[in-house]
């Protein structure tokens, strides 16, 4: 017959060694400092601390700053003149005005729409000099003059880039909407884990699994909004669909592109204050609490609810 030991690598080395299992684990306990409560909190404290210095310090730390290394402008060898400003990088959009414009749209072949647009007019705000400032502005109108000569002679009405704009941003609202009400149906399958794992258990045990089914829910968004999205989402880039920018553009890589842990946007701070990247955090996270309930079930009548509230925040 199969033995246990076989199974498990520790039973393995206690075979080799000659020595009981109950031996074994009291030379590891008694190297740890005991069994008592005290003494699993402490070292439980450890490990707690040694996991988060690992994840907030030290991966962050080293990812961040080698994509800083490779994305500074201002680095040696960018090309950025001395005292010139640096281009700066994908603004997030937090209210949506500015998600979606003409580059959102496209034919049923996925061919983008082409309308003559001039850019955004010159401010002399953002200008050192006043030169400067009537030369682009100069430009500006030039390429205003183009656009709406371009627009005359192709046939397409002067106001295309505008109108362009328009269907972008509503190609991108609509994608969202739908984002969301494909969100919601899958929240409500919280309402059937639940039914069905209070129908599996005894009498006495149903408001207990049935809480679990209620707080699952919080516990889970509060891990995936502190760092559970930034670890699978912090080196995505953009969420394309979505019309956003490329706010999300920190992760942890091996080598070119083998791409490991995302490191930025925890507690979706910074750039990750964007409207894209809000509806892609709550389509996640509506999957993610869902597949946090399974367990739930798996383990109703088997644990304590002090047990489920750690594994709820971990999972």
């Amino acid at each position: 017959m199969w033995d246990r030991g076989s199974f498990c690598p520790l039973g393995g080395i206690m075979e080799g060694l000659n020595m009981p299992r109950s031996k074994v684990l009291q030379v590891l306990a008694k190297s740890l400092g005991g069994t008592d409560r005290g003494t699993v909190r402490r070292w439980a404290f450890i490990w707690l601390v040694l996991v988060g210095a690992g994840w907030f310090g030290f991966i962050p730390m080293t990812g961040c700053a080698t994509q800083k290394a490779s994305t500074d402008p201002t680095a040696a060898g960018a090309g950025v003149a001395p005292g010139a400003t640096a281009p700066q990088g994908p603004k997030n959009d937090p209210n949506g005005t500015a998600t979606g414009s003409a580059g959102d749209v496209v034919d049923a072949g996925g061919t983008a729409l082409v309308a003559p647009d001039p850019g955004k007019k010159p401010v002399k705000a953002d200008f050192k000099t006043d030169a400067e400032f009537q030369a682009a502005l100069a430009k500006f109108k030039q390429a205003d003059m183009d656009a709406y000569q371009s627009g005359l002679e192709s046939g397409r009405e002067p106001f295309a880039a505008k109108l362009a704009n328009a269907v972008g941003h509503n190609r991108v609202a609509i994608n969202m909407m739908w984002t969301l009400v494909t969100g919601f149906l899958v929240m409500f399958m919280q309402a059937g884990f639940a039914m069905v794992e209070t129908g599996l258990t005894r009498a006495k045990n149903v408001s207990h699994t049935m809480a679990m089914n209620f707080l699952i829910y919080p516990l889970g968004m509060i891990g995936f909004y502190v760092c559970g999205f930034a670890f699978m989402f912090g080196g995505l880039g953009s969420a394309s669909t979505m019309g956003g920018a490329a706010v999300m553009d920190g992760s942890w890589k091996i080598g070119d592109g083998w791409q490991i842990l995302g490191t930025k946007g925890f507690f979706l701070s910074g750039n990750f204050y964007d409207v894209s990247v809000f509806a892609l955090f709550f389509f996640q996270m509506v999957f993610m609490d869902t597949t946090a309930t399974i367990p739930t079930g798996g383990a109703a009548e088997r644990w304590k609810f002090s047990a489920f509230m750690i594994y709820g925040c971990c999972i």
